[in-house]
């Protein structure tokens, strides 16, 4: 059955290696791939990334909003847990699928 929901977005082209080394894109969720992705795109559009000595960081911030995080990572571990047995979910389940997986 397919959900009536329909989404006014996507992401096209992402390319989470240009923000994340090869091991945080294996354990961060898509959602937080975005999430970090975004806030290096920021940094670079307000030009930040070399000037961070001459910033005053009491006014510097980013607020990143959202209800739930890493539905990608709990749908495939959900699946391995009931399909193959408790030994097949990821050690990294639980901080996937936290909304404050984004932080660094």
């Amino acid at each position: 059955m397919q959900s009536p929901v329909k989404f006014a977005c996507e992401v096209k082209r992402f390319e989470p290696a240009r923000f994340l080394e090869k091991k945080e894109i294996r354990r961060y969720d898509l959602f937080a791939q975005f999430a970090l992705g975004a806030a290096e795109q920021a940094v670079m559009d307000a030009c930040l990334a070399n000037n961070w000595d001459k910033v005053d960081l009491k006014r510097v911030g980013a607020i990143v909003g959202t209800g739930t995080g890493g539905l990608q990572t709990f749908e495939e571990n959900a699946r391995a847990l009931f399909e193959k047995g408790p030994s097949r979910v990821s050690p990294f389940f639980v901080p996937c699928t936290c909304r404050t997986s984004p932080r660094r």
